[in-house]
């Protein structure tokens, strides 16, 4: 029989909690989790930006030349938007050194730039068709690209319901595994895969391009044709 002198004893249990991979500097939770939805609505501002000089340039460029200027201008805008991402990191006085010394930084560069190519890769694809077919659908693409890539990167994919497995393709499950190593020294056997994944988009929304150009190339030419036309009949109704 238990006697109250056992339950005494019991009560008195004591837990130590002891954690490996302590979470100590909470301004991690910056670049970990918020920062990465200003990181694609950042490829978003480099298509309205450039716009109109897209336009103006597909007037004098063959559609080769058209392809090769889009890819370069949007990359080399990426390169220089993922330094400014970055560098706000680094006057926080986040430590990039924790898994590659005074090397994290500029991995952090570059991996932020691989991020930016693969969702701001495929923004401009989607975005070229939905301004050409139907505008006022552009904020709904946004805020869904943005929910499907945050819902299933936030928290461990195994804590998460099965339903949000389909986060181990997007971009930005892959680039918070990425930033974990980097800022935690988290294990890099996953990282391989990750910036294979990452490569991959890349690769999609690059082979999409031209495909995406041509389709909203012809369905703007059209309403100019359209537009042309009843502005001739409602001034000369001969024409």
């Amino acid at each position: 029989n238990i006697n109250m002198e056992n339950w005494a004893i019991a009560g008195q249990l004591l837990f130590t909690y002891k954690d490996y991979r302590p979470f100590a500097d909470r301004i991690l939770m910056a670049p970990l989790q918020v920062g990465l939805i200003y990181c694609i609505l950042l490829t978003v501002l480099q298509l309205s930006l450039y716009g109109k000089l897209h336009g103006e340039m597909a007037r004098v460029l063959k559609p080769k030349h058209i392809l090769i200027y889009r890819l370069l201008i949007s990359w080399a805008t990426y390169f220089l938007l993922s330094i400014g991402f970055c560098t706000v990191s680094a006057i926080f006085r986040i430590d990039f050194t924790p898994a590659f010394g005074r090397g994290g930084f500029v991995v952090y560069w570059m991996s932020t730039w691989l991020v930016m190519m693969a969702v701001g890769g495929a923004n401009e694809n989607v975005l070229s068709l939905v301004i050409a077919y139907c505008p006022p659908y552009l904020s709904i693409w946004l805020m869904t690209w943005i929910i499907l890539n945050i819902s299933a990167s936030f928290y461990p994919m195994v804590l998460n319901n099965e339903f949000y497995r389909y986060g181990y393709i997007m971009p930005i499950h892959n680039a918070v595994d990425i930033y974990k190593v980097i800022f935690l020294n988290l294990t890099k056997r996953k990282m391989g895969r990750n910036y294979g994944i990452l490569v991959a988009w890349v690769a999609l929304n690059t082979s999409l391009m031209p495909f995406c150009m041509k389709f909203a190339g012809k369905k703007i030419a059209k309403k100019c044709y359209a537009s042309s036309r009843s502005r001739c009949r409602s001034s000369d109704p001969a024409c």
